[in-house]
Parts: C-alpha cells; sequence; structure tokens
C-alpha cells in the first residue's frame, strides 16, 4: 500500500501535486465528527471523547488554547470543528480524505498486516543529526523534548542516540538564505541503514531531528518534516520554527539572541511536530474533523493547523495504538497523559517565570479543563486549585 502523499509531508513549499484538479474540502458536520468517532461500548468511553458541543453547533465555535479563540465557553471550548479553508491554508492545496477510527482500527489490527507498539518493539528512538546539534542547543530543547514525548505517548521508551548522526556525504543545496538545505532522503537512508540506529532492535519507530533546514525533491521549496509510516522512520527540522529563520539567521545563531517567550515559542512548534510525525508512524493519518495537532499545516497562517492537542477521533487512534503497553483504552490511561503532559508544560512554565508566553499558559489552561471534564467536575474558568490538581 502507498499512502497519499499529502499524509506523509507535513509542511512543504509549492507541491506541483498542489496544483492538479481536486475536489474542494467542505467541513465536516458535527454529526459526521462523531461517526469517526466509532461506536462507545462505556459509560467511562463516552465521557472520555464527549466533545460537549451543542447539537447545531458549527466551525465558528471558539476552543480554549487557540490563538484565536474568545472567552472559553466551559468544556464546549475545548473542541472546534474546523471550518472552510482560506487560500493558501494546507486543506486548500491537499486533497485530504479522512480517516475516521473504525477505519484506522481496521488498517492497523493484525490480519490487517497492521503493528503497534508491544513489550517487545515499544521505543521511540530520536536521532540528532548534524553538527549543529551543540551541546547549548541539545541541553535546551532534548530534556524538554523527550519528557513531553514520554508523557504523549504513555508506555513508550523514548530514547536518545549517544552521538549525532552525520550529514556528510548527504545531498544538499542553498536555502534562499544561503544556508545549506539537506535533501531527506538521505537520511532516511541513514535511519534504515546506520549500525547505530538498527542495533537499537526495541524502537518501534525513528524520529531524525535536526537544526539543518531539509527538502523532499527538487520541486520543494522545503518541508518541515515528513514521516513514511510504512518504515516507521520520520524526519523533522528544528530550523524553520525559529522566530529569527526568515531573517536569515540560523538556528545555531538563534539560540543566543531569543528572549525566553520567543525560545519557549520555538519549543512549542518543534514538540508539536515531533509528536504530530511520530503519529503519522502510528499511523494515524491527518485529521479532517476537528482543529487537531493532526491537521495538515502549512505553516503559521494555516487557520485550521494551530492547535496543541488531539481531538476525540485521533485522541482515540492513539490509546488505541499504545493499548499493547497501557492495558487498553479507559479513563485512567487518558488522565494519567494528561496529568503527565501538564507536568512537563508546568516545568517550562516555571522555569519562564513572567518571561513564560501566553501560548503556554493557554495551553496549561486547556489541560486544566480537560483534566476537570475527565473528573466530571464543574467547568471553573480559570479552575481553582481543588480542581486543578
Amino acid at each position: 500500500a502507498v499512502l497519499p502523499r499529502a499524509c506523509s509531508a507535513l509542511i512543504g513549499g509549492t507541491d506541483p501535486a498542489a496544483m492538479a484538479p481536486k475536489r474542494r474540502f467542505v467541513p465536516r458536520t458535527l454529526c459526521e465528527c462523531r461517526k469517526a468517532l466509532g461506536e462507545l461500548e462505556t459509560p467511562a468511553l463516552i465521557l472520555a471523547f464527549d466533545d460537549c458541543l451543542p447539537e447545531g453547533s458549527d466551525a465558528k465555535k471558539g476552543s480554549v488554547g487557540e490563538d484565536d479563540a474568545d472567552e472559553p465557553t466551559g468544556y464546549a471550548g475545548l473542541f472546534r470543528l474546523l471550518s472552510k479553508p482560506k487560500r493558501g491554508d494546507w486543506l486548500d492545496e491537499h486533497e485530504e480524505l479522512g480517516q475516521s477510527f473504525p477505519q484506522y482500527a481496521k488498517r492497523m489490527a493484525p490480519k490487517s498486516g497492521g503493528v503497534l507498539p508491544r513489550a517487545v518493539c515499544d521505543g521511540l528512538l530520536i536521532c540528532p543529526v548534524g553538527k549543529s546539534f551543540s551541546a547549548d542547543l541539545e541541553k535546551r530543547f532534548m530534556p524538554h523534548l523527550l519528557r513531553y514525548c514520554a508523557a504523549f505517548f504513555p508506555g513508550m521508551a523514548v530514547e536518545v542516540l549517544d552521538k549525532p548522526l552525520s550529514l556528510k556525504g548527504v545531498e544538499s543545496r542553498e536555502n534562499d538564505f544561503g544556508h545549506k538545505q539537506y535533501i531527506i532522503g538521505d537520511i532516511f537512508t541513514m535511519l534504515n541503514t546506520h549500525k547505530e540506529v538498527i542495533s537499537r532492535r526495541r524502537a518501534y519507530c525513528r524520529l531524525a531531528i535536526t537544526f539543518e533546514d531539509i527538502y523532499p525533491g527538487a520541486e520543494w521549496s522545503y518541508v518541515f518534516g515528513q514521516a513514511r509510516p510504512l518504515d516507521r522512520v520520520g524526519v523533522f527540522s528544528f530550523a524553520r520554527h525559529s522566530p529569527l529563520f526568515y531573517s536569515g539567521i540560523h538556528a545555531t545563531e538563534a539560540m543566543g539572541q531569543l528572549e525566553t517567550k520567543k525560545l519557549l515559542s520555538w519549543m512549542r512548534g518543534c514538540r508539536h511536530t515531533v509528536v504530530h510525525e511520530t503519529c503519522h508512524m502510528l499511523g494515524i493519518l491527518h485529521c479532517v474533523y476537528w482543529h487537531c495537532l493532526m491537521n495538515g499545516n502549512n505553516g503559521p497562517g494555516d487557520q485550521n493547523g494551530s492547535s496543541a492537542f488531539l481531538c476525540p477521533v485521533c485522541l482515540r487512534k492513539l490509546l488505541l495504538a499504545m493499548s499493547n503497553l497501557t492495558g487498553g483504552t479507559n479513563l485512567e490511561v487518558m488522565y494519567g497523559r494528561y496529568v503527565a503532559m501538564q507536568a512537563s508544560l508546568r516545568e517550562l512554565a516555571d522555569e519562564a517565570g513572567e518571561e513564560a508566553p501566553s501560548s503556554l499558559h493557554r495551553d496549561l489552561a486547556w489541560l486544566d479543563l480537560r483534566r476537570c471534564q475527565l473528573r466530571g467536575m464543574p467547568p471553573d474558568w480559570p479552575p481553582t486549585p481543588e480542581t486543578a490538581v
């Protein structure tokens, strides 16, 4: 089987395939989104995956934690339906068919040839690539990424290679700013052949990360990241998430020039793409139902690509993918996952103090409200200390 191209590349430049005639994206109705979730067998699962939107809700409803949201409206502000894409959005340029939970469950079932993480193959191996992974950059980014990935994918063993992989011999060209830009095909080859990578037999999937700019082929201007789900490998660049990238400043030089707020905003974009690409390696395709971490994204201006969290449909897929490691999909696993994610983000907020960016506070507020919902608590806003523990 060959996955649609738009389901493997997260963000790209001008893709000639996008210029071909395609069906215009039509936002799903609330009824269609709920149908995509599949049947829920127990009251606990009904609570766990409840979108809390009233019947007749449309795509104009706000969502807690989104940059353009108004004041939150209780639990109904947790999830937001996708709207009609504007010119330049991912869904305006790429045809996405969607993937419901029943479709995912069928595709990943053993009788269909699907393979999910299990006790003897439960690892997410993160592979730094290039000399630009200097001591300062690695110390600032890597500990948080490891903690967040461990929280996001409950039960998975998150590991990192001891030494960065070399870019020597990897095909490259210059980007618009005169910096080297490396072709990801050669990096994929390293993930499948390098002895230090393939010796980690416990790894279910392998993700290369770099501070260098990357591209998938001559017809593309760039990508932020790309996954090959059938091989369970992915490549992701931190470079273009840097607030100073489009000023022509390389990621290695940006580190010392950024104030704390901008540095943490950079880190936010990086962790979102890391977990997005890892979800692709678990067989989860782009989301066409809700504002969701698994939406395709054409960059900061994409109105349907800014969510920090999974929607109910994609969350159910993820929990199924982790079920061999966690004992199944249940409220306890889901709640514990949010607790661990919040602890990882809270550590950043505490370190930054008053310099913490508003996006970090919004993410923490979303997690507060989501945890209150799962505990059956009133939707206080902001959550009181009693409801936020």
